[in-house]
């Protein structure tokens, strides 16, 4: 926990922690009025075009954004795919595999709290993995989307928040109403797995710093600075061979759906879930192992080997943990491999849910 993540303070992580609080205290900065947050109509139109496709569930007395693309009529092996996304970003991520994967199944996408289109409550919330898992778990029972041929699919915060969704099926603490078939098999791509191998962005560790994370992200919403530095930290999470133009226009729609509802001042609380990852690892580990050995669930991994932030060391020593897991390598791609390489993506995806 608090002692593993002081291996975070390092001086490239001190002395600008410190500069943001110096900056904050002396200089006044609190008293500036922030440009007000984009509404849904100041969005992108690809973006507004997908909140169209969706709907939100109450969830707890939030409203939950889901996107439900049922099963196609002429499928010949009905499946279900149930996707998650990572951080700091949306369902949106999804949308190019999403259509891919809808020939084979029915496909659910869902913004956790906090991201995306759904609630982003500002106070009096935990967001935790294991909050996360609850809300995922009641948006599905809701749909009634975890029955048959389930499999779930997980990017980046995904990955960590299926590791204990994993572990409560193997332990049977799952909801009473949910088949003890469920799931029938598991993917994860390019997240922090293995935390101690994670290569975290600056800003990353800053939001972690008690008190510097959220005082950094006032300053920046108040001086409009958060769009710059979001741009420039997700853009080294790409490959070098990226598309430049598609990465731009990716990078663009995430940081608009992050400023959407004033999502940007959330974020110490949303990253607070690495914390999580360090405490639960040994649990989550050993829950996903038991239900690849014990319940013999299928557990993939596709990874994109030049992720500067969860690199290609990550998924060989989860399958050390887990030699059942089974390692597919997209080869010169980034982090964001659904969007690099969605075709590539979607054929390994499925050569795993196939297999």
């Amino acid at each position: 926990g608090l002692i593993d993540l002081m291996m975070f303070v390092s001086p490239r992580v001190l002395l600008p922690s410190l500069l943001v609080l110096l900056i904050g205290t002396f200089f006044g900065l609190q008293s500036i009025i922030p440009p007000p947050a984009p509404s849904l109509s100041e969005l992108n139109s690809e973006i507004r075009a997908w909140h169209a496709e969706g709907t939100s569930v109450d969830v707890h007395g939030h409203k939950v954004f889901v996107v439900d693309w049922k099963q196609p009529t002429n499928s010949q092996q009905p499946a279900t795919f149930l996707l998650i996304h990572g951080f700091p970003t949306s369902s949106f991520d999804w949308r190019v595999v999403a259509r891919d994967l809808n020939k084979h199944g029915r496909v659910v996408m869902v913004d956790l709290l906090g991201f995306g289109f759904s609630d982003k409550p500002q106070e009096s919330y935990v967001f935790s993995i294991h909050n996360h898992v609850d809300v995922l778990l009641e948006v599905w029972r809701q749909l009634h989307c975890v029955e048959g041929n389930v499999h779930i699919i997980a990017h980046d915060l995904g990955c960590s928040v299926l590791t204990e969704l994993a572990t409560r099926a193997y332990r049977k603490l799952l909801p009473r109403d949910f088949p003890s078939s469920f799931p029938t098999s598991l993917t994860f791509t390019n997240g922090g797995l293995r935390i101690h191998l994670a290569n975290l962005r600056i800003t990353q560790k800053l939001l972690l710093q008690p008190n510097v994370g959220d005082l950094m992200v006032s300053l920046m919403r108040k001086l409009d600075t958060n769009s710059q530095l979001m741009r420039k930290q997700l853009g080294t999470v790409w490959s070098p061979t990226a598309n430049k133009t598609l990465q731009a226009a990716e990078i663009q729609h995430m940081v608009e759906l992050m400023k959407y509802k004033d999502g940007f001042l959330l974020y110490p609380k949303l990253i607070r879930y690495v914390v999580d990852r360090y405490d639960y690892e040994p649990r989550w580990i050993q829950g996903v192992r038991g239900l690849n050995e014990v319940n013999k669930v299928p557990i993939n991994l596709v990874w994109g080997d030049s992720d500067a932030v969860a690199p290609y060391a990550i998924p060989k020593s989860f399958q050390e943990a887990i030699p059942g897991a089974t390692l597919r390598t997209m080869k010169g791609v980034g982090h964001f491999n659904m969007l690099e390489r969605p075709t590539e993506w979607v054929e390994m995806v499925l050569a795993g849910v196939k297999a």
